[in-house]
């Protein structure tokens, strides 16, 4: 992983220290809404933890110091394990004024030094919360399905030499559709109080050489990558249950291996347009 920017225990120079004074005007409290996109192999995951490069405690610092605001919470839509990548993450945080958000979003992208963007920066109303106001997620998994291992795809996809089936894939896929009990695949460190989960929609698709698993709704820690593994496994005769069958066991046993983190990406999160506000 790349070296934080706070690694020399002095804060980065440069373009935020040139706009600080300029960020913030006015003095009531605004509620800001980010759209970030990170490279998940340049952080151990979102949550912040002490000592290590964290997205929450990175762009917490970033954001703390452009704005020169004593302390930045950071809420985000979706906690990302280590090695997962995100396009279309969304974090809120309060602050002080009315910041430049185009200077914002300038600032901490530039400081970030390309392992971490602000794609959007909006102001949205004080009840908007990212990950309670979502109406789901998105996430995309990409599989390289080929006999030669990845080169320029390296850290974003999953190689399986194997062929695979599109069709079966899908039939599997199908089968998660709708309102479940997902505890056969719920991570062990869940602490969600319901196994209980709704996915929208659960698709395959094929683009040459590169397999891409859609899928929308809410999702247990670990459900996404528990469920391709699961499906990968079915295709490679490792597991002889259907999807149903292991839904419905309830049993993390059950089901196949977790797919690793690096060909994930959180896509996008959804929302009502009454839920932003702003």
């Amino acid at each position: 992983m790349n070296g934080s920017p706070f690694d020399s225990g002095r804060p980065p120079v440069g373009l935020a220290t040139e706009i600080a004074q300029e960020a913030i005007s006015g003095s009531d409290e605004s509620a800001i809404k980010l759209v970030i996109e990170y490279d998940g192999q340049a952080f151990h995951g979102w949550q912040y933890q002490p000592g290590l490069a964290t997205v929450q405690g990175e762009l917490a610092a970033v954001i703390q110091m452009v704005l020169r605001c004593p302390s930045v919470h950071l809420q985000a839509a979706g906690r990302t394990d280590a090695g997962v990548h995100a396009r279309g993450q969304v974090v809120t945080f309060r602050c002080a004024g009315r910041p430049d958000l185009k200077r914002l979003v300038n600032a901490v992208s530039s400081i970030m030094k390309g392992r971490l963007a602000i794609v959007d920066a909006s102001f949205v109303s004080p009840d908007f919360h990212p990950r309670r106001s979502s109406s789901g997620r998105r996430y995309i998994y990409r599989v390289l399905n080929r006999p030669a291992p990845a080169v320029l795809q390296s850290g974003r996809v999953w190689h399986i030499s194997r062929e695979l089936n599109l069709c079966e894939l899908n039939e599997d896929a199908a089968q998660f559709i709708g309102t479940h009990d997902f505890s056969s695949f719920r991570g062990s460190c869940c602490q969600a109080r319901s196994p209980i989960k709704t996915v929208h929609s659960s698709r395959w698709y094929q683009e040459s050489d590169i397999l891409r698993y859609e899928v929308v709704g809410g999702f247990l820690q670990h459900q996404v990558r528990i469920m391709v593994g699961t499906m990968i496994d079915r295709a490679r005769g490792k597991i002889t249950d259907s999807i149903t069958q292991i839904l419905q066991a309830r049993e993390r046993t059950k089901a196949g291996i977790t797919a690793p983190p690096y060909g994930l990406t959180l896509d996008t999160v959804l929302y009502d347009e009454s839920a932003i506000g702003g």
